[in-house]
């Protein structure tokens, strides 16, 4: 029990939230950052609501858009009285099909529920309407008791149905089901294609926008989450977009002149690559665009800085004696840059040219440990 308590604990905690996607989705980045495994809904091991089987969180059938409670337990009390599901065809000749609805089928298909019994998505969804009929008609032969005229079993009426093969869905089409119908991709993630060029390009950590500069020109490489036209007073048009990645989003704006290029470019779930700057004028920071990049013709960043930024305005040679230490015991390539807060704007102070760090996780750790430093990271 020991084993599984972080596990278990944050079961209850995505259980909680099972209700509210954004929510959810924090909750299962946060515990895929603690190293738990989290397995997509199944009809065979998922229970009404996140739990941990052999160590690893399993998603919740309730959680399924369009899957109702009631409907639910009718599945879990028909598997907990006959054991396990044998196949899609054993699920639907054992529930009942009022209950369990053709509405909620293709939720449950489209959510990846019976992707280990080896009929890909697409043949599922595409036969459904033929499968439920054969398997009505099987429930009301069976209720009339019709048997064949030499006593045999009912079920030699019925041949095993057959599945019309149909090649499976495209990736991103599933990855956008499971995001629409689960809050959160579980097959992979539609930037996958492109993990590399965010990995060597991508200079924005949407995790941390905030410690960004705001007179330098990043390269953002995200998927387009939102888009919304705006018209200003002068009725020129603009727009407001949100861009996300693997780590986090934000809100972007496109002004008239930079708009007017792109608009028939962009479109919702694209992967775009682009060039501005971050506006820290208000409490949330967000990117402003400047131009949109041919994937090809951008350039690996590197890291070529270490920023620390402090608690207090009061520094003393005893207080930065353990951040000298890990500079010291950490040479490297990095310049190094000192966020030191005042009565006014942030000040930014470079350390000497002769003083460099390496820009390793271990190091920006051991920074971070320190009591004076609020914040440490690589640039």
């Amino acid at each position: 029990l020991k084993a599984n308590y972080p596990a278990e604990f944050m079961a209850a905690n995505l259980t909680n939230e099972i209700a509210s996607p954004d929510k959810l989705t924090e909750y299962i980045d946060e515990a895929k950052k603690m190293g738990l495994e989290i397995d997509p809904p199944d009809i065979n091991r998922s229970e009404r609501f996140f739990t941990v089987y052999e160590g690893r969180i399993v998603y919740g059938l309730v959680g399924v858009k369009n899957a109702g409670e009631g409907a639910v337990d009718v599945i879990l009390k028909e598997r907990e009285a006959n054991g396990t599901f044998a196949s899609f065809m054993d699920m639907l000749d054992r529930v009942d099909l009022k209950a369990v609805n053709r509405k909620m089928l293709e939720s449950l298909i489209q959510a990846g529920c019976f992707d280990r019994m080896e009929i890909n998505r697409a043949t599922l969804f595409g036969n459904l309407e033929k499968a439920l009929e054969y398997a009505q008609h099987k429930k009301d032969n069976s209720a009339f008791g019709q048997v064949s005229l030499f006593g045999d079993s009912p079920q030699e009426d019925f041949p095993p149905f057959v599945f019309e093969q149909t090649e499976d869905w495209p990736q991103l089409e599933k990855l956008k089901s499971e995001k629409e119908l689960l809050g959160f991709y579980f097959s992979g993630h539609p930037m996958d294609k492109y993990r590399k060029l965010w990995e060597k390009s991508c200079e924005l950590d949407l995790a941390h926008p905030d410690r960004s500069s705001p007179d330098k020109p990043y390269t953002l490489i995200g998927m387009l989450k939102a888009l919304r036209p705006y018209s200003t007073k002068n009725g020129k048009q603009m727009a407001f977009a949100q861009i996300a990645d693997y780590k986090g989003s934000i809100d972007a704006v496109f002004f008239p002149d930079s708009w007017e290029k792109l608009r028939d470019r962009l479109s919702i779930d694209d992967v775009v690559c682009l060039l501005g700057k971050v506006d820290h004028s208000r409490q949330t920071p967000s990117f402003l665009v400047e131009k949109m990049l041919d994937p090809d013709d951008v350039k690996a960043k590197s890291v070529d800085a270490v920023h620390v930024r402090f608690r207090e305005t009061s520094l003393t040679e005893d207080t930065l004696a353990p951040i000298q230490d890990a500079v010291f015991d950490n040479p490297g390539t990095c310049a190094i840059f000192f966020h030191i807060k005042g009565t006014g704007p942030e000040k930014i102070v470079k350390a000497s040219p002769q003083i460099s760090v390496a820009s390793t996780d271990d190091v920006l750790t051991r920074l971070r440990s320190i009591p004076i430093v609020l914040d440490a990271w690589k640039e």
